[in-house]
């Protein structure tokens, strides 16, 4: 079953999936300390999905693939390359030049 969001002061919401498993209406949250109230979506909200440790690519089978479908998964993959480089740049740059202030 999957578990429900966790609520906060401010309104949560409910996807349709969840709330078919729990609520078919608005419901006050139940969580110690909260005030705010779980509402049922209208529609679905588009949610990011990560299997964290997953291959991106680990169950392909490339064998299907064309000569250009495999340039551009190869492009992609270095342009994505490239990008992670960039960040790790960023992220070390800014670790050595900021100091954290409270």
């Amino acid at each position: 079953m999957t578990p429900l969001p966790a609520c906060s002061d401010l309104n949560d919401v409910l996807t349709p999936k969840q709330a078919n498993l729990a609520h078919k209406e608005d419901v006050p949250c139940t969580t110690q300390g909260c005030t705010g109230t779980l509402k049922v979506l209208e529609k679905a909200r588009p949610q990011i999905v990560t299997y964290p440790g997953r291959g991106t690519d680990e169950s392909e089978d490339f064998q299907e693939w064309s000569i250009d479908q495999l340039r551009d998964r190869v492009k992609l993959v270095q342009e994505y390359d490239k990008l992670c480089d960039a960040i790790v740049t960023e992220f070390l740059h800014y670790c050595e030049n900021f100091t954290i202030v409270e």
